[in-house]
């Protein structure tokens, strides 16, 4: 089994629910309204100097289900407009 922790700013988010929906992944959790930094793009810290959220998924998977979501997010991320629309992940291996 395999953990990704999927990180984006709230317009990319119903991109990537969609994705999860088409790889059929049953086991996520969609944390909304977070603020943080991610590597590119300005910070989303929903304060006056940086306005704005982000939206964290953390979701089980299988090793197939995993190769196709990153696959997908690199492919979405080719087409974004800007930066601030890109989508970031990590991944691990854990036990059942």
């Amino acid at each position: 089994m395999k953990v990704m922790n999927i990180a984006c700013n709230i317009s990319s988010v119903s991109h990537l629910v969609k994705m999860i929906d088409d790889e059929k992944i049953n086991f996520y959790q969609l944390f909304e309204q977070v603020s943080g930094k991610l590597p590119k793009g300005e910070p989303r810290l929903n304060n006056p100097v940086w306005p704005g959220l982000n939206n964290s998924v953390f979701l089980t998977c299988t090793q197939e289900q995993c190769e196709n979501m990153k696959q997908k997010i690199k492919e979405f991320n080719q087409n974004a407009y800007n930066d601030n629309e890109l989508i970031y992940y990590n991944t691990w291996t854990v036990d059942d």
